[in-house]
């Protein structure tokens, strides 16, 4: 296999998945809605074609580990 996904059913938007992983939703929509990101994310808007979702209790996958 090659790493890229292979994909089973719907539409795919790309080969990369980031995961940022917070304390909370709250820490995680404070980080967000911080000043900071809100100055960064027009840059990133503007590089990608992204979705972002907060995922409450997500424990990745241990198969790599």
């Amino acid at each position: 296999m090659d790493g890229r996904p292979q994909l089973l059913e719907g539409e795919w938007h790309g080969d990369r998945t980031v995961v940022l992983e917070c304390e909370s939703v709250e820490a995680a929509r404070a980080w967000y809605e911080s000043e900071a990101y809100e100055r960064a994310k027009p840059l990133r808007q503007a590089a990608t074609d992204t979705n972002a979702v907060i995922i409450a209790g997500f424990e990745p996958s241990s198969r790599g580990a």
